[in-house]
C-alpha cells in the first residue's frame, strides 16, 4: 500500500573518515534502500537507491551496501533512506579502521 512507503533525508555528514553505514532497522515485511546525495541534493553515481542492495530483515546493525561496492565518497553527503513497509530506529556511521 502506498501509505507504507516513505523517505527520510538526514542532514549532511562528512563521510571522509567513515568506513560503513549501518542501520538499526526492521524490514522483515519490506525493504530499505539508502542513497547518497551531495550537498546540493544531487544523487551520487553508484550510490543511488537503484544501486542499493535492499535491506530486509530485523537487526540492530544492518550494513548499507551498493552494487558497486565502492568505498564511501570522501565528502559531505546527505543520506537518504527509502522505506518500503519498514522502520529505521537508528543510523550508525562506523569509522574506517
Amino acid at each position: 500500500a502506498l501509505h507504507d512507503i516513505g523517505q527520510i533525508t538526514l542532514k549532511a555528514v562528512d563521510l571522509s573518515s567513515v568506513g560503513s553505514i549501518e542501520l538499526n532497522a526492521n524490514a522483515k515485511k519490506g525493504t530499505i534502500r539508502v542513497e547518497l546525495l551531495d550537498e546540493e541534493g544531487k544523487r551520487l553515481r553508484r550510490f543511488t537507491a537503484e544501486d542499493a542492495i535492499p535491506i530486509s530483515g530485523d537487526s540492530v546493525s544492518q550494513r548499507v551496501t551498493w552494487l558497486s561496492n565502492a568505498t564511501l565518497p570522501a565528502q559531505k553527503c546527505l543520506i537518504r533512506v527509502h522505506l518500503n513497509n519498514a522502520t529505521v530506529y537508528g543510523v550508525t556511521l562506523t569509522e574506517k579502521h
